[in-house]
């Protein structure tokens, strides 16, 4: 979501590079999204998101 802050990692660490030259630049980026459910709040939120690929 635009604005939120996420820990991530890559699948193909490949994509280091791929990343770091598309800094601040808009791109489409393809990825797993890790959620945790909290049975307090009863909310789902992103843990992680595992990128699979930057275009």
């Amino acid at each position: 979501m635009v604005g939120s802050e996420y820990n991530f990692d890559f699948l193909n660490r490949g994509d280091v590079e791929k990343l770091s030259k598309s800094f601040m630049k808009e791109k489409t980026v393809y990825a797993l999204k890790e959620t945790v459910f909290d049975s307090g709040t009863l909310e789902t939120k992103v843990s992680r998101l595992r990128i699979i690929d930057i275009e």
